[in-house]
């Protein structure tokens, strides 16, 4: 059984070590295949973009043409690897001739009147569209292929149930890489959460601590109890644009894999939901630290409602939560500051 080397995302490290490797070499057909000289794909962490990154750097990287041989065993094909590093040493472009292809990931679209000012021939492919959808995080006959090679006994409806629910472009059920793999090479049977994103963390509290955030509160409490929510969803923003907007506050948490689409309701509204029960957990214990620290509530409410949480009694938990919800919003209307 070939090594996990989990947390190594150089790509020539990977294959030379004979590492486990999910095949998306793919990828770079795509890219390819694009007619867009700049590429820019917005998408969560932990889905494989680092790595992605590195399969593109080796590939066309003329410095060092041995690197051909790392892509022989894989699905982008021997004779597409020699016919491409003779094209891209040859090609010529009007405004770069030395560049080819330009590949930019990260979790968001940034309004191109800021950094990506003057890139008229920028490429846009983000988690809302079809293109390279099935390029990032695993598939669900990925997964099966990963537990069937790490020789996972367990029961799969609980993998799904744990790590599976997103939703890029027009493809379903997709898994967070990061989680799967840490549960690969796990010694045991047991679930729990491998993915955070600090930097969300803090925004998310940022937002609920908000003396207007009520309706905030109430929506992330729908999630929370598997409901739905629908959202416009804005590409084009700032960061700034926050603090004069906090329903960009959703664009941001589907951005950063907190939440998923489960369908377009209409041009630019998406049915949003917390994808699976990682997240879930996630949800709910930085909402419940959040308000422990920062928000005077009764410390024995608050360790009741994570018990339920803990325990899954659902109808305990939701009425514990509602009540923090009361007591927050109480609070903000009461205080008065120094």
């Amino acid at each position: 059984m070939k090594r996990l080397n989990l947390g190594n995302s150089g790509f020539k490290s990977i294959i030379e070590s004979n590492n486990y490797f999910v095949d998306k070499t793919l990828f770079i057909k795509e890219i390819i295949d694009t007619q867009n000289q700049l590429i820019l794909l917005p998408h969560p962490r932990r889905f494989g973009s680092t790595l992605n990154l590195s399969m593109l750097n080796y590939f066309f990287d003329k410095n060092e043409p041995e690197n051909k041989e790392l892509y022989k065993n894989f699905k982008i094909w021997q004779t597409e690897v020699v016919s491409f590093m003779r094209n891209f040493l040859s090609a010529t472009f009007k405004d770069n001739s030395k560049l080819y292809k330009g590949v930019i990931t990260g979790i968001l679209r940034i309004l191109r009147k800021s950094i990506f000012s003057g890139l008229n021939n920028l490429g846009v492919y983000s988690i809302l569209d079809a293109e390279f959808s099935d390029k990032f995080g695993v598939t669900e006959a990925e997964v099966l292929q990963i537990t069937t090679d790490f020789n996972k006994k367990t029961d799969y409806s609980q993998i799904k149930k744990w790590y599976n629910g997103y939703k890029f472009g027009n493809v379903a059920k997709l898994y967070n890489l990061w989680s799967i793999l840490n549960f690969a090479i796990s010694r045991n049977e047991k679930f729990k959460t491998h993915w955070t994103n600090t930097s969300s963390n803090k925004l998310i509290k940022s937002e609920i601590k908000k003396k207007d955030a009520d309706n905030i509160r109430q929506e992330i409490l729908k999630l929370i109890n598997n409901e739905t929510i629908i959202k416009g969803i804005e590409e084009n923003f700032v960061f700034p644009d926050f603090e004069l907007d906090n329903e960009l506050l959703w664009t941001l948490l589907l951005y950063s894999g907190y939440l998923t689409i489960k369908k377009q309701a209409s041009f630019a509204e998406y049915e949003l939901a917390i994808p699976n029960f990682e997240l879930k957990i996630i949800f709910k214990q930085s909402i419940l630290k959040c308000l422990q620290i920062d928000v005077k509530i009764r410390n024995t409410l608050l360790q009741n409602t994570a018990n339920y949480l803990i325990n899954n009694k659902i109808k305990k938990f939701e009425e514990g939560f509602k009540k923090i919800i009361g007591d927050t919003v109480s609070y903000y209307d009461t205080v008065t500051p120094l």
